[in-house]
């Protein structure tokens, strides 16, 4: 679950395998659940629009609930994810005493980030709906049209294309997490952090040039323009975070003295 002090690049891309699988299981199970949050969603904008084709009606109905169920979504499945990763590392590391302080400081983020993560999620649908109805009317298409447009955006291919990227980014952004706060709270000195890309034409140009820097655990990288303490780090950019699939492994100074990373 966490890789200290890798031989050679064999294991690095072993890390990479293992922890794309362990990422793509929390993947497949919030796509789930924001699908079915998009259709529930679309069963009352649609009609909202129907009746109102000004689109005020509809966007009030976005509103309803909404933020609240990407949130207990976010929150239920995280938590789970959390404590099944949690185990599994601390177990790697004979450190069952830190499980339940490790397991309070990620409920606690948990709760932090699945609140600002619902908000952001929120809005984005709010302007989504408003924009497919000024596009339809700019358009001059019939209320009809424009409710077919709507059910994609909120039921159709678009949502579970939206799905699958929201799905992606928070599962990456929590695997991440709990593996650097686990790291960071097992009291090891000297640990230096090597950010480390998938090597294929999908990496990005800013994180290209960040593969294999290793500053110590507590400092930042600049990705970009901006420091960010991990892969997927929340405290980054969209840009630098929407489908990143970057993973750290990290080092204890002794072996990187005796060059053998």
């Amino acid at each position: 679950m966490v890789l200290f002090n890798p031989k050679n690049q064999e294991e690095i891309n072993d890390e990479l395998m293992m922890q794309e699988r362990q990422r793509m299981t929390l993947e497949r199970a919030l796509i789930r659940e924001f699908v079915k949050e998009f259709r529930r969603l679309s069963k009352s904008v649609i009609p909202a629009f129907k009746k109102d084709n000004s689109g005020r009606s509809s966007v009030v109905a976005t509103e309803l609930r909404h933020e609240e169920n990407i949130e207990k979504i976010l929150r239920k499945t995280s938590d789970a994810h959390t404590s099944r990763v949690i185990g599994r590392t601390l177990r790697e590391f004979n450190r069952k005493d830190f499980r339940q302080d490790l397991q309070e400081t990620m409920q606690k983020w948990v709760a932090r980030q699945s609140t600002k993560r619902a908000k952001q999620i929120a809005r984005t649908t709010r302007k989504g709906v408003w924009q497919v109805i000024r596009r339809g009317n700019k358009a001059n298409l019939s209320p009809e049209e424009i409710a077919k447009k709507l059910e994609n955006y909120l039921a159709g291919r678009q949502a579970r294309l939206r799905s699958k990227t929201i799905a992606r980014t928070e599962s990456h952004t929590l695997n991440q997490t709990i593996q650097f706060l686990t790291v960071k709270n097992l009291g090891i000195k000297g640990i230096r952090k090597e950010w480390v890309t998938m090597h294929d034409e999908k990496v990005r140009e800013t994180h290209d040039e960040v593969d294999g820097k290793k500053p110590w655990i507590n400092q930042p990288f600049i990705v970009g323009d901006f420091p960010m303490m991990y892969p997927g780090d929340p405290k980054g950019p969209p840009q630098e975070i929407i489908n990143c699939r970057c993973v750290l492994v990290y080092h204890t100074v002794n072996r990187l003295a005796e060059g053998k990373v």
